[in-house]
């Protein structure tokens, strides 16, 4: 939620200490988003920091668990709500996560925890949900 990680300086000392390429991607007006920092380095999984917007955000935010990556710990959010972020974002390729992510875990307590916040979405991020729901 804080926008001063997508200001260069914050990573400074990781580009000149390390083998990690840092690119910084600020969002525009109309973006769901703040911004996304990646992380990228040599034979290692990419990594995005992703920066949002609004309340609703903050309080997945206050629920998520926490992982230690080296000397850091970072917030990571549960699978329910990254499927409300998801659904918020409402590209293609969000859509393919949602549903792989149902497919991985407890469907219907996932299915049940999303619901219950549906409503602080955008009406276009519940279309979405539904189309997702439809019965194949």
């Amino acid at each position: 939620m804080d926008t001063g990680v997508l200001d260069r300086q914050t990573w400074n000392d990781l580009d000149d200490q390390s083998q990690i390429k840092v690119t910084i991607s600020r969002a525009g007006a109309g973006d769901p988003l703040g911004g996304v920092v990646r992380f990228e380095a040599a034979g290692a999984r990419t990594v995005d920091l992703i920066v949002g917007r609004g309340e609703w955000q903050r309080t997945i935010l206050s629920r998520a668990g926490r992982l230690q990556i080296e000397d850091a710990t970072v917030p990571v959010v549960q699978a329910a709500d990254l499927i409300l972020l998801k659904l918020y974002a409402a590209g293609h390729q969000d859509a393919w996560d949602i549903q792989q992510l149902l497919a991985s875990g407890d469907e219907q307590r996932l299915v049940e925890a999303v619901e219950a916040s549906l409503d602080l979405l955008p009406s276009e991020s519940r279309r979405l949900w539904s189309r997702i729901r439809e019965p194949r």
